[in-house]
C-alpha cells in the first residue's frame, strides 16, 4: 500500500459507499473502526476524534500518529497511511493488520499457555517499537491488536515521541490523559522528576499483563488526583489476589514491572519476553513454573539515568526525622542540605519526599532564579503552583472544601495573592478588590508602592494562605532549592514563619550549593538566627559518594550487575571524586566517544582503558561545555534561549521563544536531550 502523507482536505470515500464498518474501540476520545472492503479491496482502519470529546489538539494527535509511522517497515506497528477530512473533522487512515483490541480480550476460558503466549506477542511488539526508537506513551489493551494467530500490532501514537525527546515531564502537557489514567506511569503523571525512557512503556505494559491475567487492574481510583496518587505511592494489589491459581513467578514478572522505581523494573522489553518464554516452556514441561531470577537476560544496550539514590540512607532517615519531629511538637523544623553541584542534593530531597512519613504531608516545591533575585516571594509562589493545582483535580465536595478554607485565610487581601498564582485564583475566583488600594501589578507585585503598606498586607495574607496548608493533621512539607540565590524579602519572611508567627506545623527543606555559599549574606544571617534555636534546624552537608555507591550507580547507567561493572566504576570515580552527576556525564562523554562500547557478541560492556585515561575533563562544567560544544550550532542557540526563561518553562513559552508551535519543542530540542543535557 502506497504511503501517502500529504494532508489532502477530503478522504474520497466514494469507492468505499458498500463497505462493511464495525467499531473496534474508543478510546480516549478517539472512535477506531475498520472497514472491510468489498472484493479486491484490503480492509482499513480509520481513526476519527468522538464528536462528545473532540478538543484543539486532535488533529496534532492524529498528526503526531502519522508523522512517526506513516515511513516505518515494522509488522508491529499499525502504519498511518493519510491524514484527511471525513465529514467535517480530521480522520486518519491506517492499514489493517487484522486482530482485536486485547480490551476485549477475557481471560476467563482462556489456559496459562494462551495468556503467555498472548503475553509474548505483545511483549515483543513493544520491544520492536523501542527498536524503531519511538516512545509509545500511551499503551493501553485499546492500542494493541492481537489476531488468532497470537499475532500483535500496536497502534495509538497520538502522544508517541522518540528516544531523547521525552526527558522528566517537559511535553508531558501537550494532551490531556483520561481513558489512559490507570495505564500511565509514575514518572508520567507531571509529579515526579524522573527520566522518561522505554521503561516507562514498561510499566505500562505491566498495567496491560495484570488486566489481561486477572480481568482486573492494580488499582482502582475515581479521579485523575486518585490514579496520580496510587501510581506513585499505592502497592498493586498482588495478581493472586483476584485470580489464585496464577503461577506465582507470572505475577512476580508482572509486579516487577509495576515497580515504582524505572531502575527496579525490567529494563528491556527482550528481557521480560525471554522471561516470559521461561515461564511458557517451564509450565509445557512440568505443569508448574518453579522459582528462577528474574531479568537473567535483562541487559540494555544503552546508558540509562539511574533514579535511585546511592549512599544517602543517613540523611533520609534526618529529613523523615524532621517531619517526625513537627508532628510530635507542633513546632516548625528547618533543614539545610549543602554541597557541591552535582553531589545529589535536589535528588536527596525528592527521594527523601517519596518516602512513607511524606504520604500524609503537603508538599510544596520551588527553586530560586539567580535571574529573579529581584522579585520577592516568585519562588513561593511557585512552590505552592503544585498543590494548587492537585486541588483542583479534586470531586467538587474537596474542592469546596478547600475553596472555603483558602479563602477564610486570604480575605480580604485575596486579590493580592491571586495575582502571583494563577492556580489559587482559577479555584477561588474574581475576589473583591483590596480594601482601601490601588490593584497591584501583577508583573512587578507590590514592588511600586510604599513597603509599609503593600508587603504588610502581602505578607499577611501569604502567611495565613501558608497556614492553611500546614495543619498538625497534615503538615506542609516545602522544599526550597538553589536558596543561596533567595532573596532578602523572603528570607525575613520565612524566618518570622520559624520564629515569630504561632507555630506552624511544616518543615522546611532548603538546599544550597556549597560553592555560592558565603559568610555575611542574607542567607548565613539567617541561618546564624536560626542555628541560635539549636534543635529547630537540621544541618546535612553531602559528602561525595563512597566506592561502593558509585558502583552501584555505575551498574545501573549500564543496566549491569555491580561486580560487572567495578572496573569501569573504579576509572570513573577516580575521574570524578564521587560526584554522581559529573559521573554520568563522563559516561556519556566515553560512549559517545567509543572509549566505552556495548559488545552484542558477549552481552558486555567494554572500557578501552588507554583511551578512557586520556579521556574527558577535569571538572563538570568543562565536561559539559565540551558535550554542548558538539551539538548543532541551532540546537546551542535554542539552549541559549531556552536559559532566558529561567530554571523551568511550559511547552507553549519554550515554543514562543524558539519560534515553532509547542507540539514540536520536545522535537526541536531533541539533540540536547539525546546528550543528556
Amino acid at each position: 500500500m502506497s504511503i501517502d502523507t500529504d494532508l489532502s482536505p477530503e478522504i474520497d470515500w466514494s469507492r468505499r459507499a458498500n463497505a462493511d464498518i464495525v467499531q473496534l474501540c474508543v478510546d480516549d476520545g478517539f472512535i477506531l473502526t475498520r472497514r472491510r472492503l468489498p472484493a479486491g479491496h484490503d480492509s482499513e482502519l480509520l481513526l476519527i476524534p468522538d464528536a462528545a470529546r473532540r478538543s484543539a489538539s486532535s488533529f496534532e494527535q492524529l498528526h503526531n500518529e502519522l508523522r512517526l509511522t506513516s515511513h516505518l517497515e515494522e509488522a508491529s506497528v499499525v502504519r498511518a497511511v493519510h491524514l484527511g477530512d471525513y465529514g467535517g473533522q480530521p480522520a486518519l487512515r491506517l492499514e489493517d493488520p487484522g486482530g482485536e483490541p486485547l480490551s476485549r480480550a477475557d481471560p476467563d476460558g482462556q489456559s496459562l499457555e494462551s495468556l503467555l503466549s498472548k503475553a509474548v506477542a505483545i511483549a515483543g511488539a513493544v520491544g520492536r517499537v523501542h527498536a524503531q526508537s519511538i516512545l509509545h506513551r500511551a499503551l493501553r489493551p485499546a492500542n494493541f491488536l492481537v489476531d488468532d494467530d497470537g499475532r500483535a500490532a500496536i497502534t495509538g501514537f497520538r502522544q508517541a515521541t522518540r528516544f531523547g525527546s521525552a526527558t522528566t515531564g517537559l511535553d508531558q502537557a501537550f494532551y490531556p490523559v483520561t481513558d489512559g489514567m490507570p495505564y500511565i506511569a509514575p514518572e508520567l503523571t507531571g509529579r515526579l522528576d524522573t527520566p522518561i525512557d522505554a521503561r516507562s512503556d514498561l510499566y505500562s505494559l505491566g498495567v496491560v499483563l495484570y488486566e489481561l491475567m486477572t480481568g482486573q487492574r492494580p488499582f482502582e481510583a475515581s479521579s485523575p488526583a486518585e490514579w496520580v496518587l496510587a501510581h506513585i505511592a499505592r502497592k498493586p494489589t498482588l495478581p493472586g489476589h483476584w485470580t489464585p491459581r496464577l503461577p506465582n513467578m507470572v505475577a512476580a514478572v508482572i509486579m516487577k514491572l509495576l515497580s515504582k522505581s524505572p531502575d527496579e523494573r525490567y529494563q528491556t522489553a527482550a528481557g521480560l519476553v525471554a522471561d516470559l518464554e521461561l515461564c511458557i516452556e517451564t509450565w509445557k514441561r512440568h505443569g508448574a513454573i518453579e522459582s528462577f531470577p528474574l531479568g537473567g537476560q535483562d541487559i540494555r544496550e544503552h546508558l540509562s539515568t539511574p533514579t535511585q539514590l546511592y549512599g544517602r540512607n543517613e540523611e533520609i532517615t534526618a529529613i523523615a526525622g524532621a517531619l517526625d519531629a513537627v508532628r510530635r511538637t507542633g513546632r516548625p523544623r528547618f533543614v539545610f542540605v549543602s554541597g557541591q553541584s552535582g553531589i545529589g542534593k535536589s535528588t536527596l530531597v525528592e527521594a527523601a519526599l517519596r518516602t512513607a512519613p511524606f504520604r500524609h504531608a503537603t508538599i510544596a516545591a520551588g527553586k530560586f532564579d539567580q535571574l529573579n533575585l529581584d522579585i520577592p516571594f516568585a519562588t513561593l509562589a511557585q512552590a505552592f503552583d503544585g498543590p494548587l493545582r492537585a486541588i483542583l483535580e479534586e470531586d467538587e465536595q474537596e474542592r469546596s472544601e478547600w475553596r472555603d478554607r483558602l479563602q477564610h485565610a486570604v480575605s480580604p487581601n485575596g486579590q493580592l495573592i491571586c495575582d502571583v498564582m494563577p492556580a489559587l485564583a482559577a479555584l477561588l475566583g474574581d475576589q473583591p478588590p483590596v480594601p482601601d488600594m490601588r490593584p497591584l501589578e501583577a508583573q512587578t507585585h507590590f514592588r511600586t508602592y510604599p513597603p509599609s503598606e503593600a508587603q504588610l498586607r502581602f505578607r499577611h495574607a501569604l502567611e495565613s494562605f501558608i497556614g492553611a496548608f500546614a495543619t498538625p493533621e497534615r503538615p506542609l512539607a516545602l522544599f526550597l532549592d538553589n536558596i543561596q540565590w533567595a532573596d532578602h524579602g523572603t528570607l525575613d519572611f520565612m524566618l518570622r514563619l520559624m520564629r515569630e508567627t504561632p507555630p506552624m506545623a511544616m518543615v522546611v527543606i532548603a538546599a544550597s550549593r556549597a560553592e555560592d555559599f558565603v559568610d555575611d549574606t542574607p542567607l548565613s544571617d539567617t541561618l546564624a538566627v536560626l542555628r541560635t534555636d539549636g534543635d529547630d534546624i537540621v544541618d546535612l552537608h553531602l559528602a561525595p559518594l563512597d566506592g561502593a555507591s558509585m558502583t552501584r550507580l555505575v551498574g545501573d547507567a549500564l543496566g549491569t550487575p555491580p561486580s560487572e561493572a567495578q572496573k569501569v566504576a573504579d576509572v570513573v570515580g577516580d575521574r570524578t571524586a564521587g560526584n554522581p552527576l559529573f559521573a554520568l556525564q563522563l559516561l556519556n562523554t566515553f560512549v559517545e566517544s567509543g572509549v566505552l562500547a556495548f559488545d552484542p557478541s558477549v552481552r558486555r560492556w567494554r572500557l578501552d582503558e588507554d583511551r578512557a585515561a586520556g579521556s574527558g575533563a577535569s571538572n563538570v562544567d568543562d565536561l559539559v561545555d565540551a558535550r554542548l560544544g558538539r551539538l548543532p550550532e541551532e540546537t546551542r542557540a535554542d539552549l541559549a534561549r531556552f536559559a532566558c526563561l529561567g530554571n523551568s518553562a511550559g511547552a507553549g513559552l519554550i515554543g514562543a521563544a524558539l519560534g515553532c508551535p509547542s507540539e514540536g519543542v520536545a522535537e526541536r530540542l531533541g539533540p540536547a536531550v539525546s546528550a543528556g543535557l
